[in-house]
């Protein structure tokens, strides 16, 4: 048994070295075989340049150059086709005889009528070799590919798309006038591999090859391919409208409709675009991000359930979301030019100024925004805007939040100095630019509470710090000094009367001073307490 595996193992060795053999011995000799199937003119050779070049059969050898290259591809095994293939059209290249060229073209394509060769392998190996400096082999190449080509699958004639298109890509803007011929013969190529009545390759295969291969504006195809490339798409923008639906950016749902499906504005979770399938030239205000859908969602009471169906979001997944924060802090300033161009519209500010306030809790508590960051994006986006109105509207639902903010409170004294006061006097110095103090407010209108609101957050976080034994990394502001003193005067006053004496009957103060000093629980208490009625007394 032993005796025979291993005669079996050498008689395997040696059939291994001998295809080896066979193999080296034919690529070695592929272009001398060629060269002795084909001799020169005497009178070409003995006066180059002036006598017409004549190509004649070797009258030394019996049979013909077809009849080798035939018997090679087919003792040979496919994996040393290319090989082969490359030195013949390496030794075609290199000819100058145009009859020769010819001549070697024809028989290559007699090898694929006969179906010695596939027609797929022998286009891409001429177009590997294409050369536009060798126009005479750049014709002749590219009209043999346009004989060939309909003998090609679907994926060949893709891989000779993407072939055809890199050629072009490498070619220089400006083209001598003497090579206009070949590169628009090479053009009619590419027209023929994307003309859809030729149907060498499916429309969308083709469109999505373009696609990957002129990504945006700044990858375009040569001048020469722009109105082949212009034209496809714009066959295919019929199809990518049908596909999508014209108008489905311009629909809004309704929220509260509880039998409403929202798969019709689920949105792309990478790009926060409209959900696309392929790539096919859709429009523009498909690819781009869904601010407006985000920005009117925001805007609706009791829409988070909303935009976590859009935006596809699992609860163990949630994290700050870019778009969110984005359309959150456009609401915001849109809030605040309102309060600009209608100062007098309290009470319609106060609701508005409300439901933002409460847009804060419910985004920071899913963590769908960052608080820091919409802080941060919301400083840009105030940079040289006056909002003398909207900026104590703007305070007071940042202090609404931050007192109110659970989550927050548990912070570490690093943690909230870092992302809430820091971020707030930033606000304050972009915002509160005045050169003279803010002027002492009248307890006697509601507006109070939104002009003292700075100076309230300041005296929430000093508070707060002192609690912490933390030091502020800034002093208090020149510009809330006045109002923050007279806080401390009023708390004077009120501290020291009796409970029955204060009058709240169309007064703010005790509110004013259940928002400066929340961070103070005794202080506070006493304050809410003063607001209770008076219990009636025992019988």
């Amino acid at each position: 048994m032993a005796g025979m595996q291993q005669q079996q193992m050498s008689a395997g060795g040696q059939a291994v070295e001998d295809q080896r053999g066979a193999l080296f011995h034919q690529r070695y000799n592929i272009k001398s075989i060629m060269a002795t199937y084909m001799i020169e003119d005497p009178m070409e050779a003995l006066f180059p340049g002036c006598v017409k070049k004549v190509l004649i059969p070797s009258r030394n050898h019996q049979g013909t150059l077809l009849e080798a290259m035939h018997t090679i591809f087919t003792k040979s095994p496919q994996e040393v086709w290319h090989a082969y293939l490359n030195e013949y059209v390496t030794f075609t290249v290199e000819q100058t005889n145009h009859q020769r060229v010819v001549y070697v073209l024809g028989v290559l394509s007699s090898l694929i009528t006969s179906g010695t060769l596939p027609a797929r392998l022998v286009c891409e190996v001429l177009l590997s070799h294409l050369n536009l400096g060798n126009e005479m082999t750049w014709r002749e190449f590219v009209h043999l590919i346009r004989k060939l080509i309909g003998g090609v699958d679907y994926k060949g004639c893709r891989e000779l798309l993407k072939a055809l298109l890199t050629k072009f890509d490498h070619l220089p803007p400006s083209v001598p006038r003497h090579q206009m011929l070949a590169l628009q013969q090479g053009k009619e190529l590419l027209e023929y591999i994307l003309d859809r009545n030729a149907a060498l390759l499916p429309a969308y295969f083709a469109l999505d090859e373009l696609q990957r291969h002129y990504p945006d504006k700044s990858h375009s195809p040569h001048w020469m391919l722009e109105g082949v490339v212009e034209k496809l798409r714009s066959e295919m923008r019929i199809t990518a409208d049908v596909v999508s639906g014209i108008v489905q950016p311009y629909l809004l749902p309704v929220i509260g409709v509880s039998n409403l499906t929202m798969s019709n504005w689920i949105l792309d979770p990478q790009r926060h675009c409209c959900t696309l399938k392929g790539l096919l030239p859709y429009r523009e205000i498909f690819l781009k991000p869904q601010e407006d859908l985000l920005f009117y969602l925001i805007s609706q009471p009791n829409s988070k359930d909303v935009i976590a169906s859009i935006l596809n979001l699992k609860r163990e997944q949630i994290q700050p979301n870019s778009l969110v924060e984005d359309a959150l802090v456009r609401l915001v300033v849109v809030a605040m030019e309102l309060a600009e161009r209608y100062p007098e519209a309290e009470e319609k500010h106060s609701s508005a100024w409300m439901l933002l306030a409460n847009c804060y809790f419910v985004y920071a508590y899913l963590q769908l925004v960052g608080v820091a960051s919409v802080l941060e994006k919301l400083r840009v986006k105030l940079v040289q805007r006056e909002v003398t109105h909207g900026r104590s509207y703007l305070m007071w639902s940042l202090l609404y939040f931050f007192t109110n903010n659970y989550h927050a409170k548990s912070m570490s004294p690093t943690a909230w100095v870092q992302e809430e006061f820091v971020p707030i006097m930033n606000l304050y110095n972009l915002l509160y630019q005045d050169k003279e103090p803010l002027p002492v407010p009248n307890t006697s209108s509601s507006s109070c509470v939104y002009d003292c609101s700075m100076a309230c957050l300041w005296l929430y976080y000093k508070k707060k710090a002192e609690n912490e034994n933390l030091t502020l990394p800034q002093l208090t502001p020149h510009i809330i000094s006045k109002q923050i003193e007279w806080i401390e005067q009023k708390l004077e006053e009120v501290t020291s009367s009796s409970p029955s004496s204060i009058s709240t009957a169309n007064d703010y103060t005790i509110l004013l001073l259940l928002n400066a000093y929340i961070a103070n629980e005794k202080l506070y208490n006493i304050l809410l307490d003063s607001t209770l009625p008076p219990l009636p007394p025992s019988p």
